[in-house]
C-alpha cells in the first residue's frame, strides 16, 4: 500500500469505529449514577468523632452492608452520627450498569463481526482493510467493556470465536491470495 492508501485505511478504521460507538451511545445511553442516587442530599458532618461518641456498627448497619446497601447517617442532638436508613441506589446502579455492559457487548460484537466480514469483501482493498480494523477495534471494545461480567467459560468461548474470525480474515485476505 502506498502512503495515501495507508492514510485512507487508518481514517476509515478510526471514523467508522467512532461512528458505531457514538451511534450506539445515542440510541442506548449508559446509565448514570444520578438516575439512581440522589446527589442533592446534604452531607451532615458529625460534631464529635466516632471515638468520642463510642460508636460501633449496629445490627441495622451490618444488615445494610450484608444486603448490598450503603448506610446513611444523620447527626443527633449530641453531635454524634446516627444510622438513618439503608440506601440501595449504588447496588441498583451497579446492576443496571452490568446489564448495560452485557447488552452493549451483544450489540457491538455482531456489528464488529459484520464490519470485518464487510471489509474482507469490500473493494478497493485498502478501504476494506479500514473496515476490518474498525471491526476488530469495535469487537475488542465491546469485549473489554463486558469482560469482567462474564464467567470464565464464556470468556474463553468469546475469545476463541474472536480468534477464529481473525484467522478467517488471515485466510481470506492473505493466505488465499498466494
Amino acid at each position: 500500500m502506498n502512503p495515501k492508501e495507508i492514510a485512507i485505511t487508518f481514517a476509515v478504521a478510526v471514523l467508522f469505529t467512532m461512528f458505531v460507538i457514538v451511534t450506539v451511545d445515542a440510541f442506548y445511553p449508559k446509565p448514570e449514577i444520578d438516575d439512581f442516587c440522589n446527589s442533592q442530599r446534604p452531607f451532615l458532618s458529625p460534631v464529635k468523632t466516632d471515638e468520642q461518641c463510642n460508636i460501633t456498627l449496629t445490627e441495622q448497619e451490618n444488615e445494610c452492608y450484608d444486603s448490598g446497601g450503603s448506610p446513611e447517617y444523620g447527626v443527633d442532638a449530641e453531635g454524634c452520627r446516627t444510622f438513618e436508613m439503608c440506601n440501595f441506589c449504588y447496588s441498583e446502579f451497579d446492576k443496571a450498569d452490568k446489564g448495560y455492559s452485557n447488552n452493549l457487548f451483544l450489540v457491538l460484537a455482531p456489528l464488529g463481526a459484520l464490519a470485518i466480514i464487510f471489509g474482507v469483501y469490500f473493494r478497493p482493498e485498502f478501504i476494506g482493510s479500514g473496515f476490518m480494523y474498525s471491526g476488530i477495534i469495535i469487537m475488542v471494545y465491546g469485549t473489554i467493556r463486558n469482560f469482567g461480567e462474564l464467567n470464565r467459560y464464556l470468556k474463553s468461548l468469546i475469545l476463541l470465536l474472536e480468534l477464529a474470525l481473525v484467522l478467517f480474515i488471515a485466510y481470506k485476505k492473505i493466505i488465499n491470495k498466494k
